[in-house]
């Protein structure tokens, strides 16, 4: 018998693990950071169309690509997708609202989710690529024209989301050659058999899925790091005042801050639990099922609101947003004193007519 593509012997004893076939906790939560996730980051896109100030006009542009693709990524993990998957065994399932619970040949949904994972990871690259480009002098041999970047840029995300696609059919739903084998072997997974739209795979093809991910948030992260060194290397080469100096490092720390968000947030986690999943043992991870499970929930639920960290933040560090945040809540605070000053007057006004309808009593001798 071959498990996870290693020979293993067949033993007269079932395996005994445990799983959570449907964790109601972990889609209650994906449900409420729905309702959550959507608002806050279709308010983060309406402050970045409508209130961005003109001196913001190119780099709006690039926020709001990663802001779409953040919106995107958040909705399609919470609400759309929502992935079950069963470390260390590679069986995965989802339960969002397409799809859900049905056979697929291929993991059609799991490959589109990485995808998206993906494209906003590469919207973080394109921020710090044009936001290096600006500073430097037209005359620099490293000064690129716009549409060379906008080439680059483009030729980044087709080559990182086309590996993730090629990996990802490379890796066929393999449930008639593996279930009867997991069935047989471990208990964990002889509960699930009545479970639809369970998907089966083989450890190498998971493998090498997880790996190109893996390898292009890594390269994200290097990447990052890199053109932050040079930008702040460029200050030391202009030609400006240091007062636009320390101005233009305020708006690049701020700018870090915000882009570091999806590195802590989904980068770092995901790849962590994916590589941790994928290259665990099984018949050494068998007994930490509950454990890994619990664990890869809790970091789905954090990976599908880092668009909300990320609004909060980008509101934060972004003072025309900034600005309009604060004028939204003095105008609601000014409403409410406004309302509850009316309804006083009301009641007073109530109060009033209350008295002055009440008869009139007249001593006897009057």
């Amino acid at each position: 018998i071959y498990i996870l593509n290693l020979p293993i012997p067949v033993i007269s004893d079932m395996i005994t693990c445990h799983l959570q076939s449907e964790p109601e906790a972990f889609f209650t939560t994906m449900h409420i950071l729905s309702a959550i996730t959507l608002p806050v980051d279709l308010f983060g896109v309406y402050c970045i169309v409508k209130k961005s100030p003109p001196f913001m006009k190119d780099y709006s542009r690039l926020l709001l690509i990663y802001q779409i693709c953040a919106t995107v990524t958040d909705t399609f993990t919470n609400m759309l997708f929502i992935p079950v998957a069963f470390f260390p065994f590679p069986v995965v399932y989802h339960a969002g609202v397409l799809f859900s619970y049905r056979y697929l040949k291929y993991s059609y949904m799991f490959i589109t989710w990485l995808c998206l994972m993906v494209t906003t990871m590469d919207a973080i690259v394109q921020l710090f690529v044009f936001r290096w480009q600006s500073l430097l002098m037209n005359d620099h041999p490293l000064r690129l024209d716009k549409k060379y970047l906008i080439l680059i840029c483009s030729l980044v995300f087709v080559l990182s989301n086309g590996a993730v696609v090629i990996a990802g059919f490379s890796m066929p739903n393999r449930r008639e050659e593996l279930r009867p084998i997991y069935i047989q072997e471990f208990s964990c997974i002889a509960e699930l058999v009545d479970q639809p739209g369970i998907q089966y795979f083989m450890a190498y093809d998971f493998r090498r899925l997880l790996l190109v991910v893996c390898v292009e948030g890594l390269f994200v992260i290097l990447v990052s790091f890199i053109l932050v060194y040079l930008t702040f290397r460029n200050f030391r080469f202009t030609n400006v005042t240091q007062k636009t100096i320390d101005l233009q490092k305020r708006y690049q720390k701020s700018l870090i801050v915000q882009v570091m968000v999806p590195v802590l947030v989904v980068i770092v986690p995901g790849c962590s639990v994916l590589l941790v999943g994928a290259w665990c043992d099984t018949l050494l991870g068998y007994q930490y099922t509950s454990e890994i499970q619990v664990v890869y929930n809790l970091i789905c639920c954090i990976i599908s609101c880092h668009g909300l960290f990320g609004t909060i933040i980008m509101v934060h560090v972004n003072a025309p947003y900034r600005e309009f945040v604060l004028e939204c809540i003095r105008k609601i605070f000014r409403m409410r004193m406004c309302c509850s000053s009316t309804r006083a007057y009301l009641r007073r006004l109530s109060e009033g007519k209350i008295r002055d309808n009440r008869p009139q009593t007249t001593s006897p001798g009057s």
